[in-house]
């Protein structure tokens, strides 16, 4: 069975500095929890607290979110409900052991400052996050607000970040609804007496959002690294908010780019030894995106990748009615596809409670919109979003430049380059 509670908390990622105390106070108590449930876990019963996207989370699992505190719990189906109630309970009355937390804190501290030597396709997510989403903090946001952070500081913000919250209690596997449901009220009960705490307003409660660029605009931003060699170019053109005909149209494009463009990329041109084409499903908004690392310039990997979106196009004019079908069914069949796993189902229905969509038969719906799909269907959804006359096109590029490519050098060309039309506008 695995359980999963979710408690948003809006304070935990509000600002810079509530983000640091977040994450200290979650590292603080997974090194308290790892002595505490050593036996547990002999007994069979997992757990992992840890930041994900809205609040905090109580899963009993694998941790896969990155912006709020989860709590995730897996083993026998019989004992779960006890473990979950004296999790929760040990999360309202924690209080970090301050010779624990300077550890843990300049390990914090280190992982902030190693991050500018990640590899180049790690910061051009980080990038682009950091430029579209509504609110998201970069490292050096982070490691300015945590130099003077004590241990005090953690203990009170624990207590003060429950004052308000919302809970989401998921359960799969083998409960009844009754149980489901008895285990949330208990769950809530020991949060409300243990911080004395009310529910969250309704203007509280509101989903993260993706800033829209407007039709037409086109934007590149430059980062340099001394780290790597290598070099490396994200690539993303939004398609609108999500919808069912949408995000099957999304899809059925990735399906026909993905194998032409690692082969035109990768193989014959050689840009990068990574390249990667999908689909951006984020903050409730769609669209394209092209990640390659490689040794070449981000400014001609550019180049090369709207040459392909222009020759991809012809290739979907060429393509016979038959070969369209047989995309289609490819696609429909892995939609169709059932998880093999408890865990890969439970995965499945916490991504819609987790972005708030709760569709839970998406896939389903959006099988029933693309057995309808024509190629005329495709061919006009992509001149209107992505091609490079599209009336509402709208793309954003993160360049991560290699080490030998130093700033002034590459700012001078780009300078040059302004003498020339260009439709990309420097950020």
């Amino acid at each position: 069975m695995v359980t999963k509670v979710a408690v948003t908390a809006p304070i935990i990622a509000s600002d810079p500095r509530a983000t640091m105390l977040s994450s200290m106070y979650l590292w603080c108590l997974n090194d308290a929890l790892a002595e505490e449930t050593y036996n547990a876990e002999l007994a069979g019963l997992k757990c992992q607290l840890e930041l994900g996207t809205y609040g905090t989370n109580l899963k009993v699992r694998t941790p896969r979110e990155q912006t709020h505190l989860s709590l995730h719990v897996t083993g026998y189906d019989e004992k779960q409900p006890l473990f979950v109630e004296h999790l929760v309970k040990r999360m309202t009355d924690f209080k970090p052991d301050p010779l624990r937390f300077e550890v843990l804190f300049d390990a914090i501290k280190r992982a902030l400052e190693n991050f500018a030597h990640s590899q180049p396709y790690t910061l051009s997510q980080h990038y682009i996050q950091l430029l579209l989403s509504d609110k998201f903090w970069s490292k050096e946001q982070l490691l300015a607000v945590c130099r003077d952070m004590t241990v005090h500081d953690v203990e009170a913000f624990g207590k003060d970040m429950l004052r308000a919250f919302h809970v989401e209690l998921f359960v799969h596997g083998n409960a009844t609804e009754q149980e489901a449901l008895s285990l949330g009220h208990a769950v809530a009960k020991t949060l409300r007496e243990a911080t004395k705490s009310r529910p969250l307003f309704r203007n509280e409660y509101f989903p993260l959002r993706e800033h829209a660029l407007e039709n037409g605009d086109a934007y590149v931003y430059r980062h340099f690294q001394n780290t790597h060699e290598v070099s490396c170019v994200e690539v993303v053109y939004q398609a609108g908010v999500q919808a069912t005909r949408e995000n099957a149209l999304v899809e059925l494009l990735v399906q026909l780019l993905r194998e032409p463009a690692f082969n035109q990329l990768r193989t014959i041109e050689q840009l990068g030894y990574i390249v990667w084409t999908g689909s951006r499903l984020n903050a409730g908004t769609l669209g394209l995106q092209f990640i390659v690392q490689g040794p070449k310039n981000p400014d001609h990997v550019l180049d090369r990748i709207e040459a392909f979106i222009d020759t991809i196009r012809g290739d979907m004019i060429k393509m016979s009615d038959e070969e369209f079908e047989q995309q289609k069914t490819g696609l429909i069949t892995r939609l169709l596809e059932k998880p093999k796993t408890l865990g890969g189902r439970f995965r499945r229905f916490w991504n819609e409670i987790e972005c708030r969509q709760y569709d839970f038969d998406r896939n389903d719906s959006e099988v029933e919109v693309l057995r309808n799909v024509t190629k005329e269907d495709l061919l006009q959804y992509f001149d209107r979003k992505f091609n490079k006359t599209a009336p509402e096109r709208r793309k954003v590029a993160i360049f991560v430049h290699g080490k030998d490519e130093s700033k002034d050098g590459m700012m001078e060309k780009v300078r040059a380059k302004r003498d020339v039309p260009s439709h990309e506008k420097e950020l």
